[in-house]
């Protein structure tokens, strides 16, 4: 009998040793000089777009390297990312990033991670698993999968998966670098 795995869905983890401090810098200049256009943010979380740090797409780009395999180069392309900010009490709701718009991957690195700040949790893109009576027999199939972040990871995931950041139940803001991966047009 032959048994395999028919809709796989990767997501990629690595914990990297960026200079935080200076990075935790970068970000709260980066916050003082751009307004926040919070998406997905509830609860007093804000999003700061147009994000650049040296450091940081450095790290991108080491990510994309190992996730860049023979059947799937992404030749060229471009960072997008945003300083995301939870006090207490914040979360974001379930969403994904657009597909649509030419985003391949989307991630998220986190700078500040008080404990009990809240998990990334992934959500089964198969619809009727979730409400199937038998997801026992699936190899434990569950309709959610959570990552508790901890400072200097950073997780990458296909745009299209929907995600969803638990609240922030502890009494300090957890800080993250939230990104996609766009393919350059020519």
């Amino acid at each position: 009998m032959e048994t395999f795995q028919a809709f796989p869905t990767e997501i990629f983890l690595n914990i990297f040793q960026l200079d935080l401090e200076k990075l935790r810098g970068a970000c709260l200049e980066h916050i003082e000089q751009e307004e926040s256009q919070t998406r997905s943010g509830r609860e007093g979380s804000t999003q700061h777009r147009r994000f650049k740090n040296k450091d940081f797409e450095d790290a991108v780009r080491q990510m994309m390297d190992y996730i860049q395999v023979p059947d799937r180069p992404l030749k060229s392309f471009k960072i997008d990312a945003w300083v995301n900010r939870n006090p207490p009490g914040a979360l974001n709701t379930s969403h994904n990033h657009d597909p649509f718009d030419g985003i391949y991957w989307s991630g998220v690195f986190y700078v500040d991670v008080p404990s009990n700040s809240g998990s990334i949790v992934f959500e089964d893109p198969r619809q009727n698993l979730v409400v199937s009576n038998d997801r026992k027999y699936l190899h434990g199939a569950r309709k959610d999968f959570s990552i508790i972040p901890s400072e200097n990871l950073m997780v990458m995931f296909p745009s299209w998966l929907y995600h969803r950041v638990e609240a922030n139940n502890s009494d300090l803001t957890r800080t993250s670098i939230s990104f996609n991966i766009h393919k350059v047009r020519y």
